[in-house]
């Protein structure tokens, strides 16, 4: 026979499970909104900076012109095998395998808040990407050490390493207490991208200034990731985790 209490359980339950079951739609659909507009507010920057870069700003060109021959004077055997250790540390399997694993990890832990991190700034990095280099389209320096079908603006291997490793340092830097400890890891990405940007500049696969409008997509990708994850907490908070 069922008590009235065991009713009264029930109802709770099912209440409990529906108005979850809304707010993780409404999370997700906010996280997606959030993640599309700044998508598209960033293409946007980053189409017009291209096309100002290809147009009047023609003194970039001449500044990318003299950078570009430097490093290619600069070509040795040796710096030629550590340029390419460099571009694979953001190379396209280099960061889905570790982009995936880590978000794999953090939803075994139920860290949804980490997850979308990972994911959700990814995303934004590789699509906003996908617009602007078929929207520029700029053709790449001369002397390349590989071929590669898309043109060389933005450069989308510094912006890769920026997004993953930034965000893998900051989840990892939540979990250490020492100021120490969270400036190495911090230093993390700045010393990979630093390694990326250069190694693409010498192998020419990139004028300076594709390596820079790179760092402004890898940056504006991790401000969105960060926006749009606080749609989604982590499955024991309260509230949206920060």
């Amino acid at each position: 026979m069922t008590t009235v209490g065991e009713i009264g359980s029930r109802a709770a339950h099912t209440r409990s499970t529906g108005e979850g079951t809304r707010g993780a739609v409404s999370n997700l659909r906010g996280a997606l909104r959030t993640g599309l507009v700044g998508v598209v507010v960033l293409a946007a920057f980053l189409v017009a900076l291209g096309y100002a870069i290809r147009g009047p700003l023609g003194g970039v060109r001449h500044w990318d012109a003299d950078v570009s021959h430097w490093f290619f004077a600069q070509r040795t055997a040796t710096g030629n095998t550590l340029s390419e250790a460099g571009t694979w540390l953001a190379e396209t399997p280099t960061i889905v395998v570790i982009g995936l694993v880590s978000a794999l990890v953090l939803l075994a832990r139920r860290r949804f808040h980490g997850a979308a991190l990972i994911v959700g700034g990814l995303l934004v990095e590789i699509v906003t990407y996908l617009i602007v280099v078929s929207s520029v389209d700029r053709p790449r320096p001369a002397h390349q050490l590989e071929h590669r079908f898309t043109g060389g603006y933005p450069s989308g291997h510094i912006a890769a390493a920026i997004t993953l490793y930034g965000l893998l340092a900051y989840l990892c830097a939540r979990r250490v207490r020492s100021r120490a400890g969270r400036a190495l890891l911090f230093a993390v990405p700045v010393v990979v991208a630093a390694a990326v940007g250069t190694a693409r500049l010498y192998r020419e696969m990139h004028h300076l200034s594709d390596v820079v409008a790179g760092v402004l997509l890898g940056v504006g990708a991790l401000v969105v990731a960060s926006l749009l994850a606080r749609h989604v907490p982590d499955a024991d908070a309260g509230e949206v985790g920060s």
